[in-house]
Parts: structure tokens; sequence; C-alpha cells
């Protein structure tokens, strides 16, 4: 499994620079890696669960350095 918490800290750490080439997408992260964006949260997780299990990834919107959003989703298990 995805460490989550260190995927969030990773995502954190780099919004700035991934806001310039992923501006308002959803980016499904994990194991520190942009995995691929989408224009919806449903998209993105869709998208992730037809490769990925559950709680081996995180979503989050990339929006400017001064908001950070945090969606939860039935699907997606978060430890």
């Amino acid at each position: 499994m995805a460490n989550q918490d260190m995927d969030f800290k990773w995502f954190q750490e780099n919004m700035k620079n991934l806001y310039k080439h992923y501006s308002e997408q959803f980016l499904v992260i994990s194991n520190q890696t942009i995995k691929f964006s989408e224009d919806s949260f449903d998209s993105a997780l869709n998208k992730a669960l037809e490769t990925m299990k559950a709680g081996e990834f995180i979503i989050q919107q990339c929006t400017d350095e001064n908001t950070v959003s945090h969606y939860y989703n039935m699907a997606v298990a978060f430890a």
C-alpha cells in the first residue's frame, strides 16, 4: 500500500511547481509520483480504480499554493 501521508507531504512540498503544469487538475499520486491528471475528481477516481486498488493512491486538486483541498470518497481508503 502506498504511504498516503508521504504522498500528501510530497504534494504539499511540490505544489507550487505542480501548479505550473497541472493548474486546477485532479492529480492521482502514488509513491510520490503523479500517475495522471484529470479534469474532475470522479474521472480521476474512476481511472485510478481501473489500475490500482483503493488505498494505493491519493487524489489532490492542484490549485494555487494558498489553497489545499482534501477529498473523501467512499471508494478510497484513507489509512
